[in-house]
């Protein structure tokens, strides 16, 4: 998930939601909430969620299917944040603390 703020453009992006949903619901404040108020997450956790519905084949039977999908988070399952909140580190590198070296379930 991105978000640019150009001169001339603007450009969001965020993986398996609907680009119309996209267009329409998310701003740049809104990731920028999502990823600047992480000291607060275990009070309100930084998640935003919705269903989408498309239509969908399964044995050439066409049928609306939806799907609930986690559109904001500011949870990195991939990588381990250090404390300045910046620099990251990928889970399973010798550098992170021992108490940290358990993987991550969301």
């Amino acid at each position: 998930m991105y978000s640019l703020d150009l001169v001339d453009s603007h450009l969001q992006r965020c993986r398996g939601v609907p680009r119309s949903y996209v267009e329409s619901r998310l701003k740049t404040k809104d990731y920028r909430n999502v990823l600047c108020n992480m000291d607060n997450v275990e009070e309100k956790c930084l998640r935003t969620r919705d269903v989408f519905r498309r239509i969908e084949s399964r044995k050439h039977e066409l049928g609306i299917v939806e799907h609930s999908h986690s559109v904001l988070s500011c949870f990195d399952q991939k990588r381990f944040v250090e404390d300045d909140g910046i620099e990251t580190m990928a889970f399973g590198h010798n550098r992170i603390p021992a108490e940290f070296r358990v993987f991550p379930t969301v």
